[in-house]
């Protein structure tokens, strides 16, 4: 999404680039939230997840969409310093399924995650993030044109419709 077509969807005129710092900054501050909310990321990034006391033969993973498993590692006891790569599993979307039910005292997985581009219905979803801020804000910053956007994800109070419009992304929880 542009600051252009944000602007329009905002109904500020398409020549009236004064908000245009405060609209990426809210658009950013909506990608957090929705990331906060559904553990959804919009960058491609490595993350590595360890499991103690594992006993299962799936591997529900934290952060979506998962791109690819980079290893999966694992230690009998808690003395033992070496690690042993376990190679037997399939992937659908963020489970990792395993050949055979697994009991050891630590699993690390690691896995690159993320969004090469934002979905489009996800997009809408910030969209309405974006215009929900904006038009209900109670802090004259969004207003006067400053480029400060002085929310965090946890001052947000999200209504209903959105938060329903994400929770079918939702990851884990």
């Amino acid at each position: 999404m542009t600051t252009i077509e944000l602007r329009e969807y905002l109904n500020i005129a398409a020549d009236d680039a004064s908000y245009d710092d405060v609209i990426d900054s809210l658009y950013t501050l909506a990608k957090a939230i929705f990331t906060q909310n559904t553990r959804v990321t919009f960058t491609s990034e490595t993350v590595t997840e360890s499991l103690i006391d594992f006993y299962s033969d799936q591997i529900f993973l934290n952060v979506c969409p998962v791109d690819s498993i980079t290893s999966i590692f694992y230690i009998d006891d808690l003395t033992s310093t070496v690690d042993t790569a376990y190679t037997d599993f399939k992937l659908v979307d963020n489970v990792v399924y395993l050949s055979a039910m697994l009991d050891y005292k630590c699993l690390d997985v690691t896995y690159v995650a993320g969004y090469a581009s934002i979905p489009a219905a996800i997009d809408q979803v910030l969209v309405q993030l974006v215009s929900f801020m904006w038009t209900f804000n109670d802090s004259k910053v969004f207003l006067s044109g400053s480029s400060e956007v002085p929310l965090v994800p946890n001052d947000v109070v999200i209504p209903k419709y959105i938060r329903e419009s994400m929770a079918i992304y939702r990851v884990g929880f």
